[in-house]
């Protein structure tokens, strides 16, 4: 039995597209270009909607941009796509706390717009 998976030239595009935009949309992130990073994010949740990370880190960057509204509706998919995330529980995890979420130094912003949101 083979157990490889054989991929088309055209799926095999299509990931290696989405693996481009993807450390675009990092690397944007990580310049704090989050304008340019949410752009890409969009355009990547596009092309692989089924895929919630994406929705995620589109929160996030939503979320340092001060768009709050947005970032709640990407939370909300996430959690809806993820309710097993072990994060997302608050009996398995302190990290659902509200806090501020542009308190510098807060990296918990996730769990902030989960708090807020749901």
């Amino acid at each position: 039995m083979d157990t490889n998976v054989r991929l088309s030239a055209s799926e095999t595009n299509a990931l290696q597209r989405l693996e481009l935009l993807l450390s675009h949309a990092k690397l944007a992130f990580t310049k704090k270009d989050y304008t340019r990073a949410c752009s890409v994010y969009t355009e990547i949740i596009a092309r692989a909607p089924e895929t919630s990370e994406f929705y995620l880190h589109r929160a996030c960057t939503f979320a340092l941009m001060n768009n709050l509204e947005a970032a709640g509706e990407d939370i909300k998919i996430f959690i809806q796509r993820n309710p097993e995330w072990p994060k997302t529980k608050p009996q398995q995890s302190g990290y659902l706390k509200k806090q501020n979420p542009r308190k510098k130094g807060s990296k918990n912003r996730y769990f902030y717009l989960k708090n807020k949101f749901l």
